[in-house]
């Protein structure tokens, strides 16, 4: 493992707007790629309850003043080495 990363992000819907967070380790290097590829799974994701215009990274102090309390949970590539 190289490191740990929290990612923050506005996910805008047809419906309503999403504040999401990502918590992560990583074991290569971050590139723009992988981040766009987070970014992707994400939208990806949020496609299952809304239709997304789009999703963009925040800050933390932006994500915790927007937040609902209402969390989900979504895990990928948790097995995978």
């Amino acid at each position: 493992m190289i490191g740990y990363v929290q990612l923050y992000f506005k996910v805008v819907g047809e419906k309503e707007t999403y504040y999401a967070k990502f918590d992560g380790d990583f074991e290569k290097p971050l590139t723009r790629f992988r981040l766009f590829s987070i970014k992707s799974s994400m939208k990806r994701a949020y496609k299952k309850f809304d239709k997304i215009y789009s999703v963009d990274f925040i800050s933390k102090e932006e994500w915790e003043e927007n937040r609902s309390g209402d969390e989900i949970s979504i895990s990928w590539g948790e097995n995978v080495k």
